[in-house]
């Protein structure tokens, strides 16, 4: 920068240079204003000094990123100085900065084995952004790139998730998945947050479709294949397909965020929402309800048809707890917040089930019979036994365990 300036002294540019340094080292964005006089040729005359504070939340925003596995690289064209305090300042490490200059020089290999320790590039050009982007996904990595200029298209196309600025230029928003009217990074933390939430209530959406499905058609099955024609009526299983539908399709949209999602490292990409590990304890949940009804319908002393209807309850009731149990995957229950609207309409559908006999001609098409204690005490242990059994081993080992 002060290789244009003639007839400087070593002096003088020792100190122009020492002004520049500690205006970047406070974080300044540094312009230098050079002039010319007569014959005396260019020289540096003054040093603009930008401030470009970091908003409000944005070094929280980025612990945030951190606990979540989340890495971030600062790509500036700024001075190497200025972009070392300001990752100082915004909590990331400053250690690992690189000038453009120096990241050109490495081929390909040996950007794909840096970038993971990267914490920022100064002095960089727009194809220093795409080389690490390209790198980034080379690696597997899911890459999510901000930018609000016309040099960014290219990096913000070739990424997994593009965020251009609200403020930024038409090119960049064109490029973009994404646009932050508010220009905030901590915009797209919440955004990342409420993603996870919802990828995750998908995954119990799903764990509780396929569960219940599993102990109802098991049930179905099993007793078929054990001599019994008909072991749930059509209106029987109607009744259970209704529970099923509105919970999975109303009252896991409405599950919280749980409490350490954002302590969690990203997904592998290609991990699918149902391993095969899950879909064997799912397996194993819905297998002991089917097997259990088939017990009570088995060897109930009460006849075929009050056998049927508490081996019905025992499914319904199940269904009610398996829905509520299942709200977290890892964590015990104590240690979520309550879902009101799930814990009603699963207290709804156990009063509904205990009413059915009482009212003449729901009784008759459903072929309900009255259950006493005993009936209800053995529907209700079949229905809590998997969720006990899942809630002790998410408090003693973690992982994902199924009611």
């Amino acid at each position: 920068m002060l290789d244009l300036a003639t007839g400087v002294s070593r002096d003088e540019r020792s100190s122009w240079e020492e002004a520049v340094a500690a205006e970047a080292d406070r974080g300044g964005r540094i312009l230098l204003l050079g002039g010319s006089r007569g014959e005396e040729g260019w020289r540096p005359r003054a040093i603009l000094a930008f401030a470009d504070t970091l908003r409000d939340g944005v070094r929280e925003a980025l612990d945030v990123a951190r606990d979540a596995g989340i890495q971030t690289i600062i790509v500036t064209g700024d001075h190497l100085a200025t972009a070392r305090a300001v990752a100082r300042e915004a909590g990331l490490g400053a250690d690992r900065i690189i000038l453009g200059s120096e990241l050109a020089s490495w081929d390909d290999e040996r950007l794909e084995r840096e970038v993971e320790r990267l914490h920022g590039v100064a002095r960089a050009v727009p194809e220093d952004k795409l080389r690490l982007v390209v790198a980034a996904r080379r690696i597997g990595k899911t890459v999510a790139v901000t930018g609000d200029g016309v040099n960014d298209a290219p990096a913000l196309q070739r990424a997994d998730v593009a965020v251009s600025m609200g403020s930024g230029t038409a090119v960049a928003k064109g490029a973009s998945d994404l646009v932050l009217g508010d220009d905030s990074f901590t915009t797209l933390l919440f955004a990342v947050r409420d993603g996870r939430r919802i990828v995750a209530n998908v995954q119990k959406g799903l764990v509780f479709l396929v569960s219940t499905h599993v102990a109802l058609l098991g049930f179905v099955l099993a007793a078929t294949l054990a001599g019994y024609s008909q072991p749930l009526l059509p209106i029987q299983i109607l009744w259970l397909e209704l529970f099923i539908d509105l919970s999975t399709s109303v009252a896991f949209e409405r599950e919280p965020e749980e409490p350490d999602s954002m302590r969690r490292p990203p997904r592998p990409r290609d991990r699918p929402l149902l391993p095969a590990s899950l879909l064997a304890r799912i397996a194993a949940a819905g297998s002991f309800s089917a097997l259990a009804a088939l017990a009570v319908l088995a060897w109930h002393p009460g006849g075929f048809e009050h056998a049927r209807w508490v081996a019905f309850t025992a499914l319904v009731v199940g269904q009610a707890v398996r829905a509520y149990s299942n709200r977290s995957l890892e964590q015990p229950l104590s240690r979520l917040r309550p879902n009101g609207f799930l814990a009603l309409a699963c207290v709804i559908v156990v009063l509904v089930q205990a009413l059915i006999p009482a009212i003449g001609p729901l009784a008759d098409a459903f072929r309900a019979t009255s259950l006493s204690l005993t009936d209800w005490l053995l529907a209700g242990a079949i229905a809590i036994a998997p969720a006990l059994v899942a809630e002790i081993a998410r408090r003693l080992r973690g992982g994902p365990w199924i009611a």
